[in-house]
């Protein structure tokens, strides 16, 4: 045991020594005055530019056109840069990530800072975390040999966020648990939720992607494994859309969304005709999917707390539920959960069968309300008006 705590110091001290450099820089930039009116956007390190930072830069846009508005980018990812910002690249080397950090007044993220990261007192930083509730944990289990993993990438998460959003109160308890982030959490709800109840319009996003207006949609949203194992995500596309016909009724397209850490390896993991099968997996806004999606299923994915906010049916397809919890911890067991279960084809066309939307709703509601989730309750505009206030005022 001593020498696995000595390992893991030294570990944690080549971790400085490597990033030495850049946490250089960062001090040699803070030389540079603030600049009150730029704001860095971040999501999932630069992998995508949606998530709750995308619904705050589009509402802080079009109040404030004129403010300099920054979007941290990944070139493996190439993610789409929304109108009214530029692009800056994403990177441990990178240095104009580092200049522009280090002299925005704003940061709004919701994913890991580098290690290296140096926030001044006069910046802001508002975390607005890429999942709420959901089913696996946030971090891997906490084992002797994931210690110095977990150590390295939440190593500075505690003096860097000032605010961290939160859709409800079981996220809040479980995020000071894994992240060590004891106080000053929004508990307004998650700001891309907000468009659970705006009136976007189903049939404008649907058009964007080619989907006929007239179509059911199921959309399969799985996360990643840490393996890298992708036969857990293999069914019979075939067996499910019949079996949506025969319950539900109308005809149905698969809508298929792969985490980013899989689609760039597998881009042709899902054959998508554009007839029964459309891969979303490069839109920006998950949320945007989520809103023209009849049906979700998915597996541990966090798109389980979020697709909550519809009140619609979603289902768990577990293909590697023992395999899994052996290498990722899980928040809740599968009975505490209101969705069915399926392990294979036969079970999830059972499930779907059988589904009873009446007991359905019920036990949807009885969960959210066991777990404080906060849902309508404006949090974009909650959050921004923070943003504002420390622009214009330079409090927090």
């Amino acid at each position: 045991m001593i020498i696995k705590e000595i390992r893991h110091k030294l570990h944690i001290f080549r971790i400085y020594i490597k990033d030495e450099p850049q946490r250089i820089l960062f001090y040699l930039y803070h030389l540079f005055p603030v600049k009150k009116t730029k704001l860095v956007f971040s999501n999932f390190s630069g992998k995508r530019c949606g998530d709750s930072p995308f619904y705050i830069f589009q509402y802080l846009q079009k109040k404030h056109p004129d403010w300099d508005f920054v979007w941290l980018s990944d070139s493996e990812y190439n993610p789409k840069i929304p109108e009214g910002a530029r692009s800056v690249p994403f990177g441990t080397k990178s240095k104009k990530m580092i200049y522009e950090l280090a002299t925005a007044s704003v940061w709004v993220d919701s994913h890991y800072k580098p290690v290296f990261t140096k926030k001044r007192k006069n910046q802001l930083y508002i975390q607005t975390w890429h999942g709420g509730i959901g089913l696996k944990g946030d971090a891997v289990k906490d084992t002797p040999d994931n210690r110095i993993h977990l150590k390295k990438r939440f190593l500075n998460f505690e003096k860097l966020a000032d605010y961290v959003t939160s859709d409800s109160a079981w996220f809040t308890k479980n995020f000071q648990t894994y992240f060590n982030v004891k106080d000053n959490y929004l508990e307004v709800g998650a700001p891309c939720d907000d468009i659970f109840f705006s009136k976007s319009n189903i049939n404008e996003i649907k058009k964007s992607l080619g989907i006929p207006s007239d179509k059911n949609t199921v959309l399969y949203c799985p996360t990643f494994r840490e393996s890298g194992d992708v036969s857990c995500y293999k069914f019979d596309k075939n067996i499910l859309l019949a079996t949506l016909k025969e319950k539900f009724g109308g005809d149905w397209i698969l809508l298929v969304r792969l985490h980013p850490l899989v689609m760039n390896k597998y881009p042709d993991l899902f054959k998508a005709d554009k007839e029964t099968v459309f891969d979303v997996t490069k839109y920006e806004v998950v949320n945007d999917i989520l809103m023209i999606s009849d049906i979700l299923i998915t597996d541990y994915s966090g798109v389980m707390g979020t697709f909550m906010n519809t009140g619609r049916p979603q289902f768990l397809y577990q293909t590697d539920y023992e395999t899994y919890i052996e290498e990722r911890a899980l928040n809740f067991e599968n009975n505490e959960l209101p969705f069915q279960v399926a392990k294979n084809d036969e079970e999830l066309r059972k499930a779907i069968l059988a589904f009873d939307n009446q007991k359905y709703k019920a036990a949807l509601s009885h969960f959210k309300q066991k777990l404080g989730f906060v849902e309508n309750n404006h949090a974009t505009e909650k959050v921004c008006n923070i943003i504002e206030n420390f622009v214009l005022t330079g409090k927090k």
